[in-house]
């Protein structure tokens, strides 16, 4: 099912086939932007991997590569990031290790010269070991100011990207979910303040179903993902 698909089946759905359509086609493709996102938040994101040649967006090329600069504290971060997984240097070679602010105060950096309750400094460079997430939005802040440049090449799950513009975009989201994704646009489309679209009683019921196909979906993928150990025990 492709974009327009979605759009008719929506259509179909809601009653909205006759022109002039009671939810225009710019509204309804902004359901269907926010019916993705809002999927890949409730399932855990979508993984991605490193693609070496996908080139993508402006100025930003690459969606898993955060650029080290000299002196630089912080580097911008896409904000379809949803959550980390890893991250590794392409020139100096050693892995990442990804903290929050809080950690500061809980956790000792013993190999890196940070003790309990570090305050961070933009005066102090050194290797780029260590990055704190949640100091400043859509930002990573280096522990210590890279001295060196480098690439950092991620390792995440994100939202769908490249966004969707035009009719003929391709729905990221897997094909056997998108029949699924027009619960969260009838959500969307109840809630429009118009007199003849607002149905509170039909937004929270599909609401309420659209979170629970959602709530399924992460519990077959995180079955697919993570394989239970097998202990075996010896005879005594």
């Amino acid at each position: 099912m492709d974009q327009d698909d979605l759009i008719a089946q929506f259509r179909a759905q809601v009653g909205d086939e006759a022109v002039p359509y009671l939810w225009a086609y710019e509204e309804v493709q902004q359901y269907v932007i926010d019916a993705q996102d809002m999927f890949a938040r409730l399932t855990g994101g979508i993984a991605d991997v490193t693609v070496p040649l996908a080139d993508i967006g402006s100025p930003q090329t690459r969606l898993q590569d955060l650029d080290l600069v000299i002196g630089e504290p912080y580097t911008a971060l896409s904000p379809y990031i949803l959550r980390f997984i890893g991250g590794r240097l392409l020139t100096a070679k050693w892995d990442i290790t990804f903290a929050n602010q809080a950690d500061l105060r809980t956790m000792r950096w013993n190999d890196y010269g940070w003790n309990f309750g570090a305050q961070l400094d933009d005066t102090e460079t050194g290797d780029a070991r260590y990055a704190l997430l949640g100091i400043r939005d859509h930002y990573v802040r280096w522990m210590k100011v890279p001295n060196a440049t480098d690439t950092c090449r991620l390792q995440f799950r994100r939202l769908p990207y490249p966004r969707i513009a035009v009719s003929d975009d391709a729905l990221e989201i897997d094909e056997e979910h998108h029949f699924h994704l027009i619960k969260w646009m009838k959500t969307l489309a109840y809630a429009k303040e118009d007199s003849e679209t607002y149905d509170k009683r039909l937004s929270e019921l599909n609401e309420a179903s659209f979170r629970s196909y959602c709530n399924q979906a992460r519990q077959e993928n995180d079955g697919r993902r993570f394989r239970h150990r097998v202990v075996q025990y010896g005879g005594l």
